[in-house]
């Protein structure tokens, strides 16, 4: 057992196959956004993934407004990610997906002007991110309200 995902323990493994997302260009660009109590407050976007290698990865403000906040784990996302054409839908599922947690990250890919959902997940990395500056740890836990 790895990580501060206790939810998981004594659950049967599975595999499952999902079908391919295919994407053009740059890539497939990851939407995750920080839900609290139904209300999206943050949202990571991570481009430019290249397996077994680090991505890119921002953060952004509930309105697509580029944080000057870092993952320590991946490579600082400099530049800002155009906002994808579907951001309202996807921030408006997300409020729909959350709203019975005091916490889930929800996630979304777009591909061809639609909206793909990912995953919805209560443990963003474990609970073992580190940010830089520190300071938006705090912002995130003074979010978790119970």
């Amino acid at each position: 057992h790895f990580g501060r995902e206790w939810a998981y323990d004594g659950h049967k493994n599975r595999i499952i196959a999902e079908k391919y997302l295919r994407t053009s260009g740059a890539g497939l660009i990851d939407y995750k956004f920080f839900c609290f109590n139904g209300e999206v407050k943050y949202l990571y976007v991570i481009n430019e993934r290249t397996l077994g290698k680090s991505a890119k990865l921002g953060i952004y403000d509930k309105d697509y407004n580029k944080l000057d906040f870092y993952r320590c784990d991946e490579l600082k996302q400099v530049e800002l990610v155009a906002k994808p054409k579907t951001f309202n839908k996807m921030r408006e599922y997300a409020t729909i997906l959350s709203q019975d947690f005091p916490h889930a990250r929800i996630d979304f890919y777009e591909i061809d002007d639609k909206v793909v959902f990912g995953e919805i997940t209560f443990y963003d990395g474990s609970g073992y991110m580190s940010f830089t500056p520190d300071d938006f740890d705090f912002k995130l836990g003074r979010e978790f309200k119970i």
